[in-house]
């Protein structure tokens, strides 16, 4: 039996996943809006504590069998995807040949389903704690210590890995990042009926949401999280900010749940097939950007409009030079505001006049050229 809470909350980060990349890509400047601070501190790290939480339902790895079987299922679950889809949907399908190149790729895993390689890894750490703890002692409290102490322990092995290989690498800097997210859900998910039962634990709950909420949105409010530029402070705030968050937005999931509000059917569903959504949004996306582009011309949405000059570049890029496609970005842009008196005269959120030459116009590869 599903958790329908959980299905909800990660159908949420899920929507939001979608509405930050669509906004990201059309809307200029989106990086310092308020509703930007909103998805950034909120989408993955909402998946992430989700996911270590669910680990209360899963049973014990006490075998080798069954951690083998841990491995392979989850190694289906995630790997396989991330490959079909980097190799296949982007690298052959849409010619970006980078993603051809599997030494490039394995050292800019954010550019594409970085979240599928990250939540791989730290399955791996947990469920290798998971068998090891279980080996070496049957208390409930023990074992949950021992647990976190070899999870710890990956983190430093991941990290000798990076400070090796490079925490590019396979996303090693994102993953060692949500690790403590995800063991935070864990730990919770550990806690949580010893929790509920003590005295007055739902005033509890509901002071701890309360100021997580305001705390949030006064991070959110004071700093801008996305420019770090690397600052080990901002990151840790970040992180706290995050975490703040997501139990703002559980705890207020959770009440309008038991109001039995309608409205989260879609958000439920979203929960269920979220990997899917994950998967193939990039794509239904643009889909549904072309279609609008023609039945509704002149009502759509800002962010939708602006995809369009984008895609026709995709295909002209594939017949002819970057330069000569760049020029004809130029010119749909500038037709589209004789159309449209609105801000849409950018590419990725760069004014069009400001591109390089040699830019690539919706981040495709141009190297690619038919001959005849």
């Amino acid at each position: 039996m599903r958790n329908k809470i959980v299905d909800i909350i990660r159908g949420f980060a899920m929507l939001l996943v979608v509405l930050g990349h669509t906004l990201s890509g059309s809307t200029s400047n989106f990086n310092d809006t308020f509703l930007f601070q909103v998805i950034w501190t909120l989408q993955m790290p909402l998946f992430i504590i989700i996911s270590g939480y669910v680990t209360k339902y899963s049973k014990p790895l006490t075998t080798r069998d069954k951690l083998w079987v841990f491995v392979k299922k989850r190694t289906l679950a995630y790997i396989l995807p991330w490959a079909v889809w980097s190799f296949v949907i982007r690298g052959l399908i849409f010619q970006q040949t980078n993603y051809l190149d599997i030494k490039w790729l394995l050292w800019h895993m954010d550019s594409g389903y970085w979240f599928l390689a990250t939540i791989w890894t730290i399955n791996m750490i947990y469920g290798l704690a998971d068998y090891a703890s279980n080996k070496i002692s049957k208390s409930t409290t023990w074992n949950m210590l021992i647990h976190l102490t070899l999870c710890g322990v990956g983190m430093i092995v991941l990290g000798v890995i990076g400070y090796i290989a490079g925490l590019s690498f396979f996303c090693i800097k994102l993953t060692l990042y949500y690790i403590p997210i995800y063991l935070l859900g864990y730990l919770y998910g550990q806690l949580q009926d010893k929790f509920l039962a003590l005295k007055k634990s739902s005033s509890l709950v509901n002071g701890v949401i309360t100021i997580s909420l305001v705390i949030w949105l006064t991070m959110i409010l004071r700093f801008n999280f996305h420019d770090d530029n690397g600052d080990a402070l901002i990151i840790v705030l970040r992180f706290i900010t995050s975490l703040f968050g997501c139990i703002s937005i559980i705890g207020l999931f959770i009440g309008i749940y038991s109001s039995g509000n309608k409205l989260l059917q879609l958000v439920h569903w979203s929960g269920v097939y979220s990997l899917e959504i994950y998967l193939t949004h990039y794509l239904v996306l643009n889909m549904i950007q072309m279609f609008f582009r023609k039945i509704l011309f002149y009502r759509i949405q800002k962010f939708i409009i602006e995809a369009v000059p984008q895609i026709l570049c995709h295909q002209l890029a594939l017949l002819i030079d970057c330069n000569t496609s760049r020029h004809i970005a130029v010119f749909l842009m500038l037709k589209q505001e004789e159309l449209f008196p609105t801000d849409l005269r950018f590419i990725n959120g760069i004014p069009c006049t400001e591109m390089p030459l040699d830019c690539d116009v919706i981040g495709i590869a141009m190297d690619q050229r038919i001959v005849f």
